[in-house]
């Protein structure tokens, strides 16, 4: 049996690193405070104007390609072991990633299968300060747990997703949804208008809304289930409108009438 990992992704500071994995070393000075942070590199990405956004949508393909290429260790399910690896990358000047290091240990196969996936990550944009490209690191804290059941995937049930020819041609379902919701989240942030009144306001956070769709993938209703207020609710639904494309649910290969719940970030700028 396979296993697959899930991965939940955060940002974390001031770590302590008790391992150290490198295969070479190219840096005088790696810097932890940037102007421009390293990133991998994406047509749909790169396009955006606002380097925040360039940013966090970087980040996302970064999610995406651990979640797409790691598998639960075959210890770790026996053991039905779980945990949080503190992970760091160290990218030089070029982009190549020069080193993976952890700041705890886990065990069960954890730390060599995040190394191994490390090891295939592409050349990324290397991070700037003045405009000069710089030696640099992303550092993740990623909570390893195995998927609920996975043998309910036989049952080849899709969940709606937005359209996205850069995701249909992935002949893995989940990896295909993955796929889909980064560029969903990825088009919400670079089409997102904040409200004149929640930066008077100073409002941030986020907008939990759920989608409704028919066996088509036409919206039939939508709703706000978590408020912001000042004009944040409106955007949120806003945005949802401007997704011009849905994938209908399936089961067994029938499409089906579902829902989806999606998380609107508003930070102030």
């Amino acid at each position: 049996m396979r296993y697959f990992l899930l991965f939940t992704f955060f940002f974390t500071l001031n770590m302590s690193f008790g391992a150290s994995i490198s295969t070479q070393n190219s840096c005088e000075t790696i810097y932890s405070e940037v102007d421009e942070d390293a990133r991998i590199p994406s047509d749909f990405c790169d396009k955006m104007e606002e380097l925040h956004r360039r940013e966090a949508c970087g980040l996302s393909r970064l999610k995406l390609f651990f979640r797409k290429n790691i598998n639960y260790p075959e210890a770790a399910a026996k053991a039905e072991k779980r945990g949080v690896l503190n992970t760091t990358i160290t990218i030089n000047d070029q982009g190549q990633v020069i080193a993976t290091d952890f700041g705890n240990e886990i065990g069960f196969g954890f730390e060599e299968e995040v190394l191994r996936v490390a090891k295939d990550l592409p050349e990324f944009i290397p991070a700037k300060i003045n405009g000069k490209a710089v030696c640099s690191k992303i550092e993740l804290a990623i909570q390893c747990k195995p998927k609920k059941n996975n043998i309910r995937y036989k049952a080849i049930e899709e969940q709606v997703r937005m359209y996205d020819p850069e995701c249909e041609g992935i002949a893995v379902i989940q990896d295909r949804l993955g796929c889909s919701n980064v560029n969903l989240y990825a088009f919400f942030e670079k089409n997102l208008i904040y409200p004149k009144e929640a930066i008077d306001n100073k409002v941030e956070g986020k907008v939990v809304a759920r989608i409704f769709f028919d066996e088509k993938g036409n919206i039939t209703k939508k709703e706000v289930v978590s408020s912001l207020g000042s004009g944040c609710d409106e955007e949120a639904l806003r945005l949802i409108d401007l997704v011009e494309k849905w994938v209908p649910a399936k089961l067994n290969s029938k499409v089906k009438p579902s829902n989806k719940t999606v998380k609107i970030q508003f930070l102030l700028p």
